[in-house]
């Protein structure tokens, strides 16, 4: 869906809502997403493992957590959670804290990290606090895949019709999948691009 078009005499720059954005929970990510919802499948859970997940078999969500993910990985120094809580309000949101907003909002699961991973990634030097910036920043990519707040480009260049004076646009470049911002689309766009994309900065995160 087109969201914004920029032009001068010469190029056109058209930026995109991204409809069909892949879901990062299918790139190589650190952590790992453990989710029930009754309507949505979320995370790493496959569909035929929403049951094994299910919290109503638990007390609450942290007794789901230890005893299906914390215990079986070598309990609490061998594994690093965070909570994920779910908005669904005219969309789709998803984070780490509550959005207080109880009405439409309510924790679907956790993301974690064991120390097995770590040691593989070689990243056993990093700190707790590290480690979960890590996986916060995995949830904010995710989030806004689940919002839809993935956008694309497509950079035109123009010339006017000597005989009618129609504008003929001739693509040369185009690119998806901008998660939550248009930052790294200047690295696949010509300078006239890029001068167009910057025309955009003053109401959109470049």
């Amino acid at each position: 869906m087109l969201l914004e078009r920029v032009e001068n005499e010469t190029h056109c720059l058209d930026i995109y809502i991204d409809q069909t954005p892949e879901d990062p929970r299918n790139w190589d990510n650190l952590g790992t997403m453990v989710c029930y919802h009754p309507l949505y499948v979320l995370g790493d859970v496959e569909p035929s493992d929403i049951a094994k997940f299910n919290p109503e078999h638990y007390d609450n969500f942290l007794q789901w957590m230890y005893e299906e993910v914390v215990i079986p990985n070598g309990g609490e120094s061998s594994i690093i959670f965070l909570p994920l809580y779910l908005l669904d309000h005219s969309g789709l949101s998803i984070k780490t804290t509550p959005f207080r907003m109880p009405r439409d909002e309510g924790q679907v699961g956790f993301i974690y990290v064991t120390q097995e991973t770590l040691d593989k990634e070689n990243l056993s030097d990093k700190t707790d606090d590290e480690i979960r910036k890590l996986l916060k920043d995995e949830v904010t990519i995710y989030c806004r895949y689940l919002s839809g707040d993935v956008y694309g480009f497509t950079f035109y260049t123009k010339e006017t019709c000597e005989c009618c004076g129609t504008a003929i646009y001739t693509h040369k470049e185009s690119c998806m999948g901008f998660y939550g911002t248009f930052k790294g689309m200047e690295e696949h766009l010509p300078d006239e691009g890029i001068k167009l994309l910057h025309q955009l900065k003053d109401r959109y995160w470049i």
